[in-house]
């Protein structure tokens, strides 16, 4: 539960009462730390120990194997803060970027500096509808293009390794034959004499 949530004043008890969308971002940000972690917040604590610990700004401690720029993600989304944390269009968008990264290195390689880097939020102006940008459709463009290559190298290396199966077959059955005329040419020798 969310700062902003756990400790609302309550100015009149018989009406709703307003949670920003940010209050999400704090939610999803848990959600995160709960899958990579394998644990749950707080755990052993009543929900009043909890409600303290969090308007006081405590947050469970993410996994150390995480990389930085994912751990400064999640930090931002929990942020005390509500103004300080980003919108789920621009988590999106960082994710995407992530996932990126690490597809396109296969968690290695010089690429895997950048995963490194702490997430930074973007200046107020900022477009978060980069994902429609001209270069980031050529860059899908040729990451599809590249998933496709590599299927079709993969498959063809499967027939090339099927084909080469059937041949040691076929070259073995060639053998059992031509021992098999040997013996025979064998025995008919001996039958000749």
């Amino acid at each position: 539960m969310a700062p902003e949530v756990c400790y609302q004043p309550e100015k009149d008890s018989t009406k709703l009462k307003y949670y920003p969308l940010k209050s999400d971002v704090y939610s999803y940000a848990i959600t995160c730390y709960e899958i990579l972690s394998g644990r749950r917040p707080f755990e052993g604590l009543r929900l009043t120990e909890v409600l303290e610990k969090v308007t006081a700004g405590l947050r469970p401690s993410l996994p150390n194997s995480l990389p930085t720029s994912l751990s400064s993600l999640i930090e931002c989304c929990w942020d005390a803060d509500v103004r300080r944390r980003p919108s789920f269009s621009r988590i999106s968008t960082e994710l995407r970027h992530l996932k990126g990264i690490y597809l396109i290195t296969d968690c290695g390689g010089a690429n895997q500096a950048v995963a490194t880097l702490p997430f930074r939020m973007p200046p107020e102006d900022f477009d978060t509808e980069i994902e429609t940008d001209d270069s980031v459709r050529d860059m899908s463009t040729l990451w599809n293009t590249m998933n496709d290559l590599k299927r079709q190298v993969q498959e063809q290396e499967q027939t090339l390794r099927e084909q080469t199966e059937m041949l040691r077959e076929k070259d073995e059955t060639l053998r059992e034959r031509e021992q098999t005329i040997q013996i025979l040419l064998a025995r008919e020798g001996r039958f000749n004499e």
